[in-house]
């Protein structure tokens, strides 16, 4: 379980330990002691902080480029239908521009289709 600074709490981590979590990612706030330094250092603890940051991007992402900020649809169903179809075309951004290795400066790859059909070579 990972979340952001604001949420740590002694009770916090104490309950989800509770609930059955073996890894609880609650950055403490402000100065640690060498003990809870030593405990965030961990590398399970980094590579739990530094998803919780990727997601973040993703939602930023998501938001800016791809209509999340409102949802124009109503209720649960109108909800996840929105969010699944922003993720969808969020996924389909890198099949479109293809390959690093294939992408040019200032655009995408040409994008070539088994279907195109070419004149032949005089």
């Amino acid at each position: 379980m990972t979340a952001d600074r604001g949420v740590h709490s002694a009770a916090n981590e104490r309950d989800a330990r509770a609930a059955g979590v073996r890894q609880v990612v609650l950055p403490k706030p402000g100065k640690l002691s060498a003990k809870r330094t030593a405990y965030e250092l961990q590398d399970w603890f980094r590579a739990g902080r530094n998803w919780r940051a990727g997601i973040e991007g993703r939602i930023s992402s998501l938001k800016r480029n791809h209509g999340l900020r409102r949802c124009r649809y109503h209720g649960t169903d109108g909800m996840e239908r929105w969010v699944g179809l922003g993720v969808l075309a969020h996924n389909r951004a890198p099949v479109r521009t293809g390959p690093p290795a294939f992408r040019r400066r200032g655009g995408a790859a040409p994008v070539r289709h088994a279907l195109d059909v070419r004149p032949p070579d005089p």
